[in-house]
């Protein structure tokens, strides 16, 4: 269960995750293959802009049979990057996962990124997959 910082450090904490995350996806193009990854799971940092960085881990991992994604709740510059990434700059989202039984999503609910990976991995499955979709409800 994804709870976000509530102390007066949150924005250090913030802007901490940021950089890791982008490490994380410089790093990853670093990444030729996982030609013995069968089980994924990953959270926010993969999906937070756009899908990118998920697609080339699923490009990297041929014979993947199951994807796990928690995703954290999305805010404040982070949505608004993800709300107005412009559609014509759609990074090409085309991958092959021959071996993709089940996906299961854990997020909160009505997280808006949600159809944009479901419809990416339709798109690409050779076969229908299991997907589960758990969400969970806001803190406030």
């Amino acid at each position: 269960l994804y709870m976000p910082l509530q102390d007066e450090d949150e924005d250090e904490d913030d802007s901490f995750r940021s950089r890791k995350n982008e490490v994380l996806k410089r790093d990853l193009r670093r990444c030729q293959s996982f030609n013995n990854l069968k089980k994924l799971s990953v959270d926010d940092w993969c999906v937070d802009v756009d899908l990118s960085a998920l697609i080339y881990l699923l490009r990297c991992s041929p014979i993947i049979e199951k994807l796990t994604l928690h995703l954290g709740m999305i805010e404040g510059l982070a949505w608004e990057q993800w709300m107005s990434y412009p559609q014509e700059e759609t990074p090409d989202l085309s991958f092959s996962c021959e071996r993709l039984k089940k996906v299961k999503i854990i997020c909160v609910q009505d997280d808006k990124r949600v159809p944009a990976i479901v419809i990416a991995i339709l798109a690409n499955a050779n076969s229908l997959p299991e997907i589960v979709i758990k969400p969970y409800k806001r803190f406030e």
